[in-house]
């Protein structure tokens, strides 16, 4: 889906510089689309020819497309700027496409040992399995034991993702405690502040009214916990006072100071385009981080495992040999 998404929005990006309208792009751009997305760009076509914007219509498709991604496209259509949103999100994506790959290629050698001692470690508690019988139905039960220590809680955090609401009560409870997982946690409050700094960069860059800017960029930066963060700003904004004196003590110190400087300068756009910048790399490094450590937690664990399993096995010989002597 994430492919799809990042050719959809990079060749809707090109069609539009190009001078395309934009019914003929969505048109256009559809055709190199397979399988659902196809079939969605093709009704968001036809809704725009009815006379609806873009991302009204993508709004009506919210399971194909983020809240995130219908703000940014709604931020493009009113400050004339949907080519380079698209193009933004594009990049977005693939930011994301990357960073899943890199985790993804990291877990492959800690997913084959921990199979491969999933298979080992019941060989110490039933070393007779493969007499059949009794011996051979533990040790299979041995093994599904093992494999269970880690795929139930994986099955768990993905399920949250995965199936919860993008909005609402139970995705607010998630995000909460995303932001209380290290490393992972920090990775998320510096991409919030890279998409709001972003968002606010174009949308007031391009002659949107501060509050405005500020309350559209609020809600694309992603994370609940980190929209109440921002949301002081907007109310600052509307009382007539500096957006700075509204962010949350908890967001960081460089980040209210240099939008502060921005604020001062008479240069906030290009403030925030720079925090926009600086946090997006930022992010990248904690995600790179989280991929180099996530193997490493794994293979920890299955030592841990491993290394009871081992202790609990002999001490039932050991046990068995003491009453024998007895």
């Amino acid at each position: 889906m994430a492919d799809a998404k990042i050719q959809f929005y990079y060749n809707l990006s090109m069609l539009l510089n190009s001078g395309a309208p934009i019914l003929r792009a969505i048109s256009a751009a559809a055709q190199g689309l397979r399988g659902k997305y196809r079939r969605v760009a093709s009704q968001m076509a036809e809704e725009v020819r009815q006379g609806q914007m873009l991302s009204d219509s993508m709004e009506r498709h919210g399971k194909c497309f983020d809240p995130f991604d219908i703000e940014m496209i709604r931020t493009g259509e009113e400050t004339g700027q949907l080519p380079e949103m698209l193009a933004e999100l594009s990049r977005w994506h693939e930011f994301r496409r990357q960073n899943r790959r890199t985790i993804g290629a990291g877990m492959n050698l800690p997913i084959f040992i921990l199979h491969t001692a999933a298979l080992a470690i019941p060989v110490v508690s039933h070393p007779r399995f493969w007499q059949g019988g009794r011996e051979l139905m533990a040790y299979l039960l041995g093994v599904v034991g093992v494999l269970l220590f880690f795929y139930i809680p994986t099955a768990a955090i993905l399920g949250i993702l995965f199936l919860t609401p993008r909005r609402g009560p139970l995705r607010r409870v998630l995000d909460v405690l995303v932001m209380g997982i290290p490393v992972i946690g920090s990775a998320v409050a510096n991409l919030s502040i890279s998409r709001y700094s972003k968002v606010f960069a174009m949308t007031y860059g391009a002659g949107i009214p501060i509050v405005r800017a500020s309350r559209q960029a609020a809600n694309a930066c992603g994370n609940w916990l980190m929209y109440k963060r921002f949301s002081g700003a907007t109310q600052k904004a509307q009382a007539g006072e500096n957006m700075s004196e509204g962010f949350a003590r908890s967001l960081d110190y460089e980040f209210r100071e240099t939008w502060k400087v921005g604020e001062e300068s008479g240069e906030l756009d290009r403030s925030a385009e720079r925090l926009g910048k600086l946090y997006a790399q930022r992010a990248e490094f904690k995600f790179q981080m989280i991929a180099q450590w996530t193997p490493r937690i794994v293979y920890a664990l299955i030592c841990i495992y491993m290394v009871y399993k081992i202790f609990e096995g002999y001490s039932q010989i050991y046990g068995n040999v003491f009453r024998l002597l007895e």
